[in-house]
């Protein structure tokens, strides 16, 4: 339903910013189906130039067509010309490498930086809300970490999590727009699971087969602001969720790290307390309806995973007049996003829980 760059979304932009160096970030990503900050991101991960000879008075002069978007020497005139500035392109090549390789780090950061949040809301935590140091704290227990480094997690607002109580005081100002948050597990030996996303207001709900980890979740939650960014911007500004390893990087994704507007604010349920988002749990109970309990996620293809969420937001619900929460998504938001991701509305006589049944 999501997906991200693709190499061969990767070598359509290096044709388009080959042919056009004019071309604007907005028009690559209406080609692409993708937000215009996506492909900005991508563009700006571009190696580093290649150092060249052109220097007056022992000073670089800098090429001003470098200052407009894409930022690179692609499709310039003048490249003919033996240019002895500077140079940087945009190679696809060098951009799939370099993702392959920023994500395979950033997923085992993101996993260490969550292992270590928990270990600490579970043996520091408690000593410090009691009136011990950090110092202190950890004198006496053998989490191995550093006080800066608890200290560096307390600023970034990984410990002592925005919880239930602040939620309701934050939404209680109005205007806000929530999304719960959720997994579905399979299997204890699973590598994947399914990533659940759930709109009150329009009852729909969206699902994503991923790898196991805090990085999968906010890989996966990058990509859906950015689809929301481009086709319902409204949709959200809050996600709530409970406070299981994998939802606890959220927090370093509550904002874009190249502009810095903020995407939204996490709150966390309180412990044991899932029906503080008890509509995401109904949307599940339907859920396995056709996924059962105890059945391996690693079999279930993401082709049959849609057509199951798609099942789910065709079924009319009696709270919301006898709609479907597709007809209600809609009316609130078009059907632009519906179509990204790949959600189709089935007829009420085609619809069939039993169908992905073992």
């Amino acid at each position: 339903m999501l997906r991200h760059l693709c190499f061969e979304d990767r070598v359509k932009i290096q044709y388009i910013v080959d042919a056009n160096q004019d071309v604007s970030a907005r028009a690559i990503a209406d080609h692409l189906g993708v937000s215009a900050s996506t492909v900005v991101r991508e563009i700006r991960r571009a190696p580093k130039p290649i150092k060249g000879s052109f220097i007056t008075k022992n000073k670089e002069i800098p090429c001003k067509r470098l200052e407009p978007f894409p930022h690179r020497c692609n499709g310039c005139p003048h490249l003919n010309q033996c240019c002895g500035k500077d140079k940087v392109f945009y190679d696809a090549y060098q951009a799939e490498w370099h993702y392959r390789a920023h994500l395979r780090d950033s997923i085992k950061r993101n996993d260490k930086k969550a292992e270590n949040v928990k270990r600490i809301e579970a043996e520091i935590s408690p000593k410090v809300k009691a009136g011990q140091s950090i110092e202190a704290a950890l004198h006496s227990s053998s989490i191995g970490l550093s006080a800066s480094t608890v200290r560096r997690y307390c600023d970034a607002g990984l410990l002592y999590k925005r919880m239930y109580q602040d939620y309701v005081a934050y939404m209680a100002s109005g205007g806000h727009r929530r999304l719960e948050l959720d997994t579905v597990m399979g299997t204890i030996e699973d590598k994947h699971t399914v990533l659940t996303i759930f709109d009150p207001r329009t009852k729909i709900q969206f699902g994503y087969k991923i790898l196991k980890g805090s990085g999968y979740v906010n890989q996966t939650v990058v990509e859906f602001c950015g689809a929301c960014e481009l086709h319902a911007p409204r949709l959200f500004d809050v996600i709530l969720t409970d406070n299981g390893v994998e939802f606890q990087g959220l927090p370093e994704i509550e904002a874009d790290p190249i502009t810095g507007v903020a995407r939204f604010r996490t709150f966390y349920c309180d412990p044991y307390r899932s029906g503080q988002k008890g509509g995401c749990e109904r949307n599940h109970e339907i859920l396995r309806f056709q996924l059962e309990k105890g059945r391996s996620i690693d079999s279930v293809s993401r082709e049959d995973l849609t057509e199951m969420f798609s099942q789910m937001n065709s079924y009319p619900r009696k709270s919301q007049g006898n709609q479907t929460p597709i007809q209600v998504f809609r009316k609130l938001h078009g059907g632009a996003l519906l179509e990204a991701l790949g959600v189709c509305e089935i007829p009420p006589g085609n619809i069939n829980f039993k169908r992905f049944r073992r």
